[in-house]
């Protein structure tokens, strides 16, 4: 990680005119720099302390990733150099959290989980990632109850996973048939997601509501 931290500290203050990667915090992820089936939110590395921006160039990327990920295959997102960009810095104001249960691994942080708590440059947060298919943040690994999050924005809205099982209405005429289907990968409210009947058919339509069935 060492070797890769001072091959990215060599910015130049012509980075702000290179094509720009925003980042989703300060840490610098496989998929960020790469399509990479299923390794996306792997990191290579983080910006240099004191820097929200810096330079990296194809040979400079291709070597954080092969170093991380032997053996992956990878396509890089872009053929010249380009600035890869920290997000914008809310104000330190009492907006970071703390988490208020534990969290299993994998699962996405809610508002319930959460709790508002100082912020604290000195605590290190808690291992998160973010999911881009249910496009909120969660836990890389199990988080206990009390551990610092820092100003991660937790998700609002109730999410139907894989396997969950939901109602499907459709209209024949002035009748509405209902069937059971089982959702075949995590969907929120307004998604389009794909579904499997009982039959075995695969369906898609969006998700509306809360309209998860009983087992």
């Amino acid at each position: 990680m060492s070797i890769a931290l001072a091959l990215l500290a060599a910015s130049t203050p012509q980075a702000a005119q290179l094509p720009q990667i925003a980042l989703h915090d300060r840490n610098i992820r496989a998929g960020d720099l790469a399509v990479i089936a299923g390794r996306e939110d792997a990191v290579l590395a983080a910006l240099p302390k004191g820097q929200d921006t810096v330079k990296i160039d194809v040979e400079t990327a291709r070597r954080l990733l092969t170093n991380r990920l032997p053996g992956s295959a990878f396509t890089l997102r872009f053929s010249s150099s380009v600035t890869l960009a920290a997000p914008a810095q809310s104000p330190r104001n009492g907006t970071c959290f703390a988490a208020h249960n534990d969290i299993n691994s994998g699962a996405l942080v809610m508002e319930a989980d959460v709790r508002e708590t100082a912020c604290s440059d000195e605590k290190r947060a808690a291992g998160l990632a973010y999911d881009r298919n249910r496009k909120a943040p969660m836990a890389k690994r199990g988080i206990s109850s009390g551990a610092y999050l820092g100003q991660v924005k937790p998700a609002r809205e109730a999410v139907t996973g894989k396997g969950s099982r939901v109602t499907f209405r459709t209209a024949a005429g002035p009748v509405m048939i209902e069937r059971s289907v089982e959702v075949l990968q995590p969907a929120r409210a307004g998604e389009r997601v794909f579904a499997r009947t009982e039959d075995g058919e695969v369906i898609s339509a969006p998700l509306i509501g809360d309209q998860e069935t009983p087992e």
